[in-house]
């Protein structure tokens, strides 16, 4: 019996995640991993073992991205956008270029987001000031 409750809870807990998955992997092929911080960044692993990924208790959202100091550069996706369960954002103290992609704006359940001390150019998206939940730091 034990398994059964075992082995659909799992299911659920993939099922949930899987969107997820294709959308990191999306988001890993605009960095430069020189690094290889996102080498556990794989489809045959689980999502919520990935460095720099937490997720929520019952492994059913992934809730924060913290790939602080990792050496990453490259740019940010604004295929971010697509997590929507996310609420930290933290890829500051890396080598990333471009602008602030204004898609970051759709991330309601965002709380903190972290992007100091890159090389990003630009203005700040309008769409960010419509957090509601984001603390300043």
């Amino acid at each position: 019996m034990f398994l059964s409750v075992l082995y659909v809870v799992l299911t659920v807990t993939y099922s949930h995640t899987s969107a997820d998955t294709y959308w990191f992997l999306r988001i890993k092929s605009k960095f430069v991993d020189t690094e290889g911080v996102l080498d556990s960044w794989s489809p045959g692993a689980n999502i919520c073992s990935w460095n720099g990924l937490k997720c929520s208790a019952n492994f059913t959202q992934v809730v924060s991205l913290n790939l602080s100091g990792s050496g990453l550069a490259g740019s940010i996706s604004p295929e971010v956008s697509h997590i929507i369960s996310l609420q930290t954002l933290d890829l500051s103290s890396n080598f990333l270029i471009g602008t602030i992609p204004p898609e970051l704006g759709q991330l309601e359940n965002l709380k903190e987001l972290h992007l100091y001390s890159n090389f990003i150019s630009g203005k700040i998206p309008a769409e960010i000031g419509l957090f509601e939940e984001l603390a300043s730091s």
